[in-house]
């Protein structure tokens, strides 16, 4: 039943990979790191997604809870910042917005 959820992983990888190329495009400022994170953004892999998706509903809450957690986790991990408790609750509320704007269909 879980068996297309193959692209949980991949997801959490390219977005990982997004927030790891932003984090060394801001450090070093060259092209070198700038080239790689517009052709990683630019991959089209929400349309993938949505092939073989059984509920996109719920797939696209998932898809965009993924990008975020990933993306963040990335900057935070290769920054070296830590986040103060009003930095994650204001995650936690964006994340809660999007999965509510999701719900009311706007």
């Amino acid at each position: 039943m879980l068996h297309y959820l193959w692209w949980i992983p991949i997801t959490l990888g390219l977005y990982f990979t997004i927030g790891w190329l932003s984090v060394k495009n801001n450090v070093y400022a060259k092209p070198q790191w700038m080239i790689p994170l517009i052709v990683v953004q630019m991959l089209p892999f929400w349309v993938a997604v949505t092939a073989v998706s059984k509920n996109l509903f719920l797939d696209a809450i998932i898809y965009d809870l993924c990008a975020i957690v990933a993306c963040l986790a990335a900057i935070a991990i290769f920054s070296g910042i830590k986040f103060s408790i009003w930095q994650i609750v204001g995650v936690v509320l964006v994340a809660g917005g999007i999965l509510l704007i999701k719900l009311t269909g706007k």
